[in-house]
């Protein structure tokens, strides 16, 4: 489960590091909304269980983003 976990954060992050922001989902009509920030909480919540220092580092840009699009 945890490897499925992973990917879905994963696919995630990479929608955050193309758009600048947590789509409400993958389809174009998504484009104009977005979702609570979950983001953050999902990459800690599954480093928490799984100890995987990689995966971290490899979603810190995608969490950057995210923070910034709701501090400003």
């Amino acid at each position: 489960m945890h490897e499925t976990a992973k990917h879905i954060i994963q696919n995630i992050g990479y929608l955050v590091e193309k758009y600048g922001y947590m789509l409400n989902g993958g389809r174009v009509y998504y484009m104009r909304r977005t979702q609570p920030p979950f983001f953050i909480p999902m990459v800690y919540e599954y480093h928490t269980a799984t100890e995987d220092d990689e995966f971290l580092l490899s979603m810190l840009g995608a969490m950057e983003k995210v923070l910034a699009g709701h501090s400003s």
